[in-house]
């Protein structure tokens, strides 16, 4: 194990097993309220409009502990199920770990069912909060399914319970659910089809896969969902990590018509080309730039554009494609090494502190931060390619 691991072991795991959205930088811990108070002095509504926080009062620093809860234990898990499947690496400590990070999804859970069954919830402040996201259902559910076959039976229960009662919470709300400010926010429909195709292969129910069918079919023009059609490459990490977890579960994990096949594979092949512009050479990635279409380049935008460590996510992707669109392996190996060598654990950030001048004032402490996304992610990464060439080959074997 590299020095990352007791990095992230001592820093970013909470008591449940859960990895910490965000650290302060300077003490290693949580950001405390007090952290938040210059910046809500400078913009007094930054932090208690009801957009932000919804009905249940919680405080920044609750927030920025487990606002991304599902989705970074979700990516240290994985890096883990990761290392279990490359011989040699799956050490009893390494299993203690894996078995500990799953526990920690199922304690997630299980506050969300206090609400309603199937109900996987951001844990603001440790406890249970009225929000989640499709993007924390997506880590939770891909990585139980690759913990699976190292699961005891009665986790293998637990990981189908799981599967299905998230499937079926969205199915029972039609896709619809009040997103902070945005209310009954109709949420965007190609993340269902792969929850779906899972939760089928899980129950053996056809009707989850005709469902996730008759998504794709009403909306084959914009598949896959963040292929770039427009102007601007935003938001680069998370659209290539959440597309790539999806495809892998529509085209490797369940059955799917022939007719996706290609599609598929041809536009995250195009999407890989086009997110891998944003990475830098010091191993960060711009999260906000211009691309035009014709030339295929792209450029920073002049504000809003710092970089971040979230590049893991985006060099993380690449080796997972890599998988299944072989012909991309030598430059997503070639990316994922950059970033991996570039960045050591004190340089996890979320938005680079060399950068402020891009952010306004009152939203500067987004760079104090460390990233529990940027660091699980780097796991991830890092153990994909350990995992290739212990196999001496590409295909993870899932």
């Amino acid at each position: 194990m590299d020095n990352f691991d007791g990095y992230l072991e001592k820093h970013f795991v909470d008591p449940h097993g859960v990895i910490y959205t965000f650290i302060d930088a300077a003490t290693l811990k949580p950001a405390d309220d007090a952290f938040y108070e210059p910046y809500a002095k400078i913009k007094p509504t930054l932090f208690n409009s009801p957009c932000h926080w919804g009905p249940d009062n919680f405080t920044p620093a609750e927030l920025g502990m487990y606002e991304n809860c599902g989705m970074t234990t979700g990516a240290y898990l994985n890096s883990l199920c990761s290392a279990l499947r490359t011989p040699g690496s799956g050490t009893e400590e390494i299993r203690k770990r894996a078995k500990r990070s799953f526990d920690a999804l199922v304690y997630i859970y299980n506050i969300g069912q206090t609400l309603e069954k199937g109900f996987f919830p951001k844990i603001w402040g440790d406890r249970l909060s009225h929000q989640t996201s499709t993007d924390q259902c997506l880590y939770t559910v891909h990585s139980m399914h690759n913990y699976y076959p190292f699961a005891s039976e009665a986790d293998r229960e637990k990981i189908a319970e799981i599967i299905i009662g998230i499937a079926e919470f969205w199915q029972r709300r039609k896709y619809v659910l009040t997103y902070f400010d945005r209310v009954n926010m109709v949420w965007p429909p190609l993340r269902f089809p792969p929850l779906l195709m899972l939760a089928y292969r899980y129950s053996g129910k056809e009707a989850f896969r005709k469902e996730a069918l008759r998504i794709l079919n009403e909306h084959r023009d914009i598949v896959p969902e963040y292929l770039v059609r427009n102007g601007y490459l935003y938001c680069s990490a998370d659209h290539i990590a959440m597309d790539t977890m999806n495809f892998e579960l529509m085209v490797d994990f369940a059955p799917l018509p022939e007719e996706w096949f290609e599609k598929l594979y041809s536009g995250l092949r195009k999407e890989w080309g086009q997110y891998r512009k944003s990475l830098t050479e010091d191993g960060f990635f711009w999260i906000n730039m211009y691309y035009d279409q014709k030339t295929e380049t792209a450029v920073p935008r002049e504000k809003e554009c710092p970089r971040s460590a979230w590049s893991t996510m985006i060099v993380r992707a690449g080796l997972q494609l890599s998988r299944l669109i072989p012909e991309i392996y030598p430059d997503a190996r070639k990316a994922a090494e950059l970033v991996l060598n570039k960045l050591a654990p004190e340089k996890m950030y979320y938005y680079h502190p060399d950068d402020k001048e891009q952010l306004d004032p009152e939203r500067r402490y987004r760079m104090l931060f460390l990233s529990g996304d940027a660091i699980s992610n780097r796991q991830w990464a890092y153990r994909l390619l350990r995992e290739y060439d212990a196999k001496g080959h590409i295909d993870g074997g899932y």
